[in-house]
């Protein structure tokens, strides 16, 4: 056990000696499904049951149900498999339908480009609030978007690459990057995006398998709906995904007929190909949208096996469908991306450009063209960046002396000006994601200079049960007497522990961060102990 350790165990048995509750850390997180009320769910299976069927070749259909054969996509998609990987939110359904349209666009043209989930979904219901995209869908969802929109833009634009894998996103329920920071131009003109429904049902399960080999046949990935009825069936699968090879086969079967529960739910992923040259472990290829798990997949697929109910049902409030298996018909109106003429932007006045009092201390901001650097007072920090095309939202890189390097001294930020340019709003992430913290800034001059010296009077309140006000003791900026009564002793630990969470909401943030972090959390009441 290190020092650091050592002295974090031992203020965690003070503080139980003196009555105060330890909470233990959150678990780590499992990947997410999309949960449904029984109002959505209902409106996904209805939207799916009265899409355009896909056209069946019947003379066909009876040659694929007789023959074994394999068939894979994969080459159609361009994608990392580390990156590809929706983290802590549920937009499965986002990268599934964009894996249809890659493949689309090489199958058919010839051009193999990733396209960019990211500005789905800080485009989509405007990124944020209870409908933004990390919270669910379906595929008609999905085509509904891109016909309003009619354009694809590429991963690689500015700040189109994915970022909302952050558990902020999932907590705040919001795109990571507004929509206005992404570079638009060039993108892809898109001509038609129409759902289609594969048979599968009341055909009996070899004409089911034959409908789907014969979309993939056709170099399109189907986008499969898969249902799980509750915790034992999920955690089953997310087993399977982290602790197997990519040879490994899944099998949904068991869970046929079982009661549509609490923790139920869904998760979209893209049917790639088949392999039912053995007749005892036939499996359709399915790409996920997962990572790599744990190493195991460097592909990024799991196996399936093709003898599943195709009718299946889990019982609720009503039936509930176990699979629903769709496809996009996609054209796209040109080859090449498509580059419309830049606008002339008039630039935001004042702009980013200057000097701004933050939870970070003082940060000055310099702007050149649409690149930005910068440096704040704690940890002599450091940001590099870029703008909007408006000028109005700053993304890059924050970085903490004394090694400026990821995981614990580099992170990310995205800040956003208001409209009048005297303050701005924000929030940054570490590199490990593990922290996160909210920023904002109030301008303190016009334009950058010689660094000015802030002499605001922080507005400190006496803690709860307290009946003095903190007082700084020896002049640091940072008020150790806690209870007020002139002396830094063990009391003073235990009442901020005590109110740790009202002092994050009611007192600034400079005058309590003892770690200087650039934010209140249980590391200040370790720092104040030491000091003590």
């Amino acid at each position: 056990m290190n020092d650091r350790t050592w002295l974090v165990t031992t203020v965690a048995l003070l503080l139980l000696l003196a009555g105060i509750p330890v909470l233990a850390g959150a678990a780590e997180l499992s990947h997410p499904v999309i949960r449904s009320t029984d109002a959505e769910l209902r409106t996904w299976i209805a939207e799916y049951e009265s899409a355009p069927p896909v056209p069946v070749d019947l003379a066909r259909q009876r040659s694929l149900a007789r023959t074994t054969g394999s068939k894979s996509l994969l080459s159609l998609i361009p994608y990392d498999t580390r990156e590809r990987n929706q983290g802590a939110v549920a937009n499965c359904w986002v990268w599934a339908g964009t894996g249809i349209l890659e493949a689309a666009h090489t199958a058919r043209d010839g051009v193999r480009d990733r396209l960019s989930v990211q500005w789905f979904d800080s485009t989509y219901n405007g990124g944020s609030g209870p409908s933004w995209a990390g919270n669910g869908g379906s595929l008609g969802e999905f085509v509904r978007f891109y016909n309003t929109e009619r354009i694809a833009v590429p991963w690689s634009n500015p700040n189109a690459s994915y970022q909302d894998g952050r558990t902020w996103c999932r907590d705040n329920q919001r795109a990571w990057v507004p929509a206005g920071a992404i570079g638009t131009e060039p993108h892809y003109d898109l001509e038609t995006v129409v759902q289609q429904r594969i048979v599968t049902r009341g055909v009996g399960d070899a004409a089911a398998r034959a409908n789907i080999k014969a979309v993939l046949d056709s170099n399109r990935p189907v986008y499969l709906s898969v249902r799980l009825p509750d915790s034992e069936a999920w955690s089953a699968f997310e087993s399977f995904w982290n602790t197997r090879p990519e040879t490994a086969v899944f099998n949904i079967t068991p869970y046929n007929g079982r009661t549509w529960s609490a923790t139920a739910g869904a998760h979209a992923v893209l049917v790639v190909g088949y392999d039912d040259t053995d007749p005892a472990n036939p499996y359709w290829l399915v790409l996920n949208s997962w990572g790599d798990g744990n190493g195991l997949r460097p592909k990024g697929t799991y196996r399936l096996s093709m003898n599943l109910p195709y009718d299946g049902f889990y019982q609720g409030s009503f039936a509930v469908p176990s699979t629903e298996w769709q496809t996009l018909q996609v054209e796209y109106d040109t080859m090449a991306p498509t580059a419309t003429p830049t606008p002339v932007i008039t630039p935001v006045t004042p702009g980013f450009d200057g000097s701004w009092e933050t939870e970070s201390g003082l940060m000055v901001l310099h702007v050149s063209g649409r690149n930005v650097t910068g440096t704040y007072e704690i940890e002599a920090g450091r940001i590099a960046g870029t703008l909007s095309p408006d000028g109005r939202t700053l993304t890059g890189t924050w970085s903490d002396g004394p090694t400026y390097a990821p995981p614990d001294d580099q992170g990310t930020l995205v800040l956003v000006l208001s409209g009048d340019g005297a303050s701005f709003e924000g929030h940054s992430y570490s590199a490990d994601m593990q922290r996160q913290a909210d920023l904002s800034g109030r301008r303190v001059a016009a334009t950058p200079g010689p660094t000015p010296t802030v002499t605001t009077t922080p507005s400190v309140r006496a803690f709860p049960s307290a009946n003095c006000t903190p007082r700084d003791v020896n002049g640091d900026g940072r008020y150790e007497d806690i209870n007020g009564n002139g002396r830094t002793d063990f009391a003073d630990v235990v009442l901020l522990f005590n109110h740790l969470d009202w002092c994050c909401a009611n007192q600034p943030v400079c005058c309590f961060d003892f770690n200087r972090n650039g934010r209140m959390d249980f590391g200040d009441v370790v720092t104040l102990y030491e000091g003590i």
